[in-house]
């Protein structure tokens, strides 16, 4: 596969990964929409919906995940990225969030990354063919952008992931008085007589 034309990367590091799913978490639809949509607010909610989570506000696992996806998805328009590199990379984070959320500590987490990483990468990727190729210069940025976003909240994503979390949910009515209403301007007088006065 075009994944595997790095010489360096080895037939068996690419069996072992085996072929990056194309829209595999997201569809090709999902990613146009959040591309097209220029209000951040507009594209998390529709990034919600299409990743079919229930509460990202409310529920802290939920949460990351969703600004996890958004921060790859804005990051790979940002870059340049193809509609399938943006989708590799972006299946590429959620499985490290996946391995994080499994229990694996920071190690097993940057192993992840770079085991779904190298495969994907190629001296020069070739033309036309089948699968996603990242160039040196796009792996360092995606890399770049991992070790800033990523692994620096490790601690947090593994807290938040490798712990139950109590959810507790309250419903408050707070009855606010309303204002009196103005007077009607039928028994208003100009400005003037009234400074007469």
């Amino acid at each position: 596969s075009p994944a595997c034309s790095n010489p360096a990367v080895g037939r068996g590091a690419c069996e072992s990964r085996g072929a990056m799913p194309l829209y595999g978490r997201l569809s090709a639809e999902a990613l146009a929409a959040f591309r097209a949509e220029p209000d951040p607010e507009l594209r998390a909610t529709a990034l919600a919906t299409a990743l079919e989570l229930k509460d990202p506000t409310g529920t802290a696992r939920e949460a990351i995940k969703l600004d996890l996806a958004a921060s790859v998805l804005s990051f790979a328009g940002e870059s340049a990225l193809s509609d399938a590199q943006a989708s590799a990379a972006f299946e590429l984070f959620m499985d490290v969030l996946d391995t994080v959320a499994g229990g694996a500590d920071a190690a097993g987490a940057q192993a992840a990354f770079s085991g779904g990483l190298v495969p994907l990468c190629a001296a020069k990727p070739s033309e036309g063919e089948d699968g996603v190729t990242f160039t040196p210069a796009q792996a360092k940025r995606l890399t770049d952008h991992a070790v800033s976003g990523l692994f620096a909240h490790y601690s947090l994503y593994a807290f938040a992931y490798q712990r139950e979390q109590e959810h507790e949910a309250r419903e408050a009515t707070l009855k606010v008085e309303q204002p009196l209403p103005w007077p009607a301007l039928v028994g208003a007088e100009p400005e003037a007589e009234h400074d007469a006065r």
